[in-house]
């Protein structure tokens, strides 16, 4: 199912003292059910003379070129890398090969679910699936000893080949991660742990200025929340569960069984006072996935998981359970 949703947080700091070589920004276009978005992150080449300067033309040019018609092609893919080898042409043209930067950018199609990449250089994007964080673009670099270098980046004279790839959200969601290399895969799983189901745009400057410390680069982060409504609903009324006298994780079960559309009673024998917040998320998560729609067959597939592990009280004898069961035969 379609999932027309999508909210953009993004915050960009420059190293100490340094002017910011990185710049970031997203565009949207009409489409149904909902709009495209593309979300881009262009870095300057440090050993470029003219690389901050580069990176904000490739930015303008990019802009201006997702919202022409005529550079719409058939599928994302081609688009994506007819509109990068532009990009580079105009700024190799305008900065004579003196300006480079490495670049990449995200096209949203909320129609498909996908999420096509196109990027030159070092510049990384990532998927959360609020379990795990997933690379999703081929990094232009090699690593040495003493240094890495980049193997390929926009404004290069000669011939660029852009790296494409494209990726199906699932349909629980998750959040898209366009950023510069100076936001390192460790710390930022860490971050989307903490608060992939809740960001802000404080939660990502916070983030950022922190890295920053860590990589001393210029730190750049674009993090796009893609998936239903009720995804981060359900998670934010288990927050804290545990911690909360009985009346009010009364109050949670019943936000969260309203989020996930399915029967409080149900959700009420699933849970032990003593539970772990990120474990609470993972059941919470897949009965929202499913919509409380399971066969028989799920259910007790789903039910003999959670015995095995110890973490679930046995769903099958209460009678909330028993209930649901039956009614969705």
């Amino acid at each position: 199912m379609p999932m027309p949703r999508s909210e953009v947080f993004a915050f960009s700091v420059p190293k100490e003292g340094r002017r910011n070589g990185d710049v970031c920004g997203f565009e949207t276009r009409p489409s149904e059910p909902g709009e495209q978005l593309l979300v881009v992150v262009a870095d300057g080449v440090s050993s470029s003379s003219r690389g901050a300067e580069s990176a904000a033309v490739a930015m303008a040019e990019c802009s201006a070129l997702f919202r022409e018609p005529r550079y719409r092609s058939a599928t994302p893919a081609e688009e994506m890398s007819r509109l990068l080898i532009e990009v580079n042409r105009r700024v190799a043209a305008f900065f004579g090969g003196a300006g480079l930067c490495c670049f990449v950018a995200a096209l949203w199609e909320p129609a498909t679910d996908r999420v096509t990449i196109a990027s030159a250089g070092d510049s990384p994007a990532y998927f959360w699936d609020y379990h795990r964080l997933e690379r999703l673009n081929h990094l232009d670099r090699t690593e040495s000893v003493i240094q890495s270098f980049v193997t390929q980046a926009v404004g290069q004279a000669s011939r660029m080949k852009p790296n494409i790839t494209e990726y199906i959200v699932p349909p629980s969601g998750g959040v898209l991660c366009v950023a510069s290399d100076g936001v390192p895969p460790r710390p930022l799983e860490e971050f989307l742990e903490e608060f992939g189901s809740r960001l802000s745009g404080e939660a990502v400057e916070e983030f950022c200025r922190r890295t920053r410390v860590i990589s001393g680069d210029d730190t750049t982060l674009a993090a796009v929340r893609l998936g239903p409504p009720h995804q981060s609903d359900v998670e934010l009324a288990l927050a804290d569960y545990e911690k909360q006298p009985s009346a009010e994780r009364a109050r949670l079960l019943l936000l969260a069984s309203q989020a996930a559309y399915v029967p409080t009673g149900l959700l009420a024998s699933a849970f032990w006072s003593e539970w772990d917040e990120p474990r609470a998320r993972d059941i919470l998560a897949l009965l929202a996935r499913h919509g409380g729609g399971f066969t028989r067959e799920e259910w007790t597939a789903f039910l003999d998981r959670c015995a095995r592990e110890r973490r679930l009280l046995l769903l099958a004898a209460s009678g909330a359970a028993s209930r649901w069961i039956n009614r969705r035969d």
